[in-house]
């Protein structure tokens, strides 16, 4: 599954690597490309757009989805290929293997084909997750999924909230990112890992805030974080105002994102929006981390996080094009470091 490593981390072992992606991030779609997608009367015209600068080859079988995901999926193959180590790709592809063993669960106590929701470009094949959920034998993951995986069937087996399902698969997903991080000993991986989660709680302390029900907002406070960034939950959980929160992430992010944030506070954004911005902020936080660093694993981080959110941004710029959103709407939706 991984390739073996003698030694940690070493920047003199991504030179080559380094020198490949940047090749790679010359051809990728630009923003103002993307900018002018959003004019485009249809998701069948951006995927005829998309054919013709060669970003992905027509199927007529396959779902515009079904394409976009095979695309990023071979870029984690790309990215594998020439790495000396594949756990930063790896750190980035179990969020799909969390998906889809949830969905595997969640389909089988429904009593429907998992295979239509399955998500592409995990580390494990999405059909042997099938099968070691029909098996109820998730024992050939490692020990951290696996564990939670079984603590899901469990759930499934009691009839509980398919919310808590998705808790502890989430959970166990970030604590597995976080166990690689940590055998690659990379800081910039590190640095963003802690970031990412400070973010994902803050979303999560941002939807509790909006729940009325005192018992209810315990019990999500109880279960909902995926584990500890520079930011430990007691804080979160203490903070009972969303400029509070902003406020305790201010300390790891740049003074523009922060203002940027109180200033989508003040002018009454919802939930949707700040965490939209949110996402962002993740974007442009990493790009900044890695951008001093021209050789070493840095530009294979950032080129590999451009191209996930170039993937998200074709998303959204689709969805909101079968929606009749305007050119403007969409754009506002991106996620852009402007």
């Amino acid at each position: 599954m991984m390739k073996n490593r003698k030694t940690k981390y070493s920047e003199d072992e991504y030179v080559y690597s380094a020198v490949k992606v940047s090749s790679m991030s010359a051809k990728l779609i630009t923003e103002t490309e993307l900018l002018s997608f959003c004019e485009l009367g249809s998701s069948k015209a951006l995927r005829e757009r998309l054919c013709e600068c060669v970003f992905f080859k027509e199927d007529e079988e396959a779902s515009f989805e079904e394409l976009l995901s095979g695309v990023l999926a071979g870029n984690y193959d790309t990215l594998s290929s020439f790495l000396p180590d594949r756990s930063p790709v790896d750190i980035l592809r179990v969020r799909n293997d969390a998906h889809n063993v949830k969905t595997a669960i969640k389909c089988a106590a429904a009593g429907i084909e998992p295979d239509p929701y399955f998500m592409r470009g995990g580390i494990f094949d999405s059909k042997d997750l099938a099968d070691m959920c029909a098996k109820r034998d998730f024992s050939s993951l490692p020990t951290m999924l696996s564990t939670a995986a079984e603590k899901a069937l469990e759930i499934m087996d009691s009839h509980a909230s398919a919310r808590l399902i998705d808790n502890v698969l989430d959970r166990a997903c970030f604590d597995y990112m976080r166990e690689l991080a940590a055998e690659f000993g990379c800081p910039q991986i590190d640095k963003l890992l802690k970031l990412k989660t400070d973010i994902v709680n803050t979303v999560t302390r941002l939807r509790i805030l909006k729940i009325k029900n005192e018992n209810t907002a315990k019990v999500l406070l109880s279960d909902s974080f995926v584990g500890v960034g520079n930011i430990p939950p007691y804080k979160m959980i203490d903070s009972e105002t969303p400029n509070a929160l902003i406020e305790l992430l201010s300390g790891f992010i740049s003074e523009k994102n922060s203002s940027k944030l109180h200033s989508a506070i003040s002018e009454g954004a919802g939930n949707d929006r700040l965490a939209a911005i949110l996402d962002t902020v993740f974007l442009c936080e990493a790009l900044d981390v890695c951008r001093n660093e021209l050789l070493g694993i840095s530009p294979v981080i950032s080129y590999a996080i451009s191209f996930e959110y170039l993937v998200k941004n074709l998303r959204i710029i689709a969805c909101g094009l079968d929606a009749g959103k305007d050119a403007d709407a969409i754009r506002e939706e991106l996620r852009l470091c402007v």
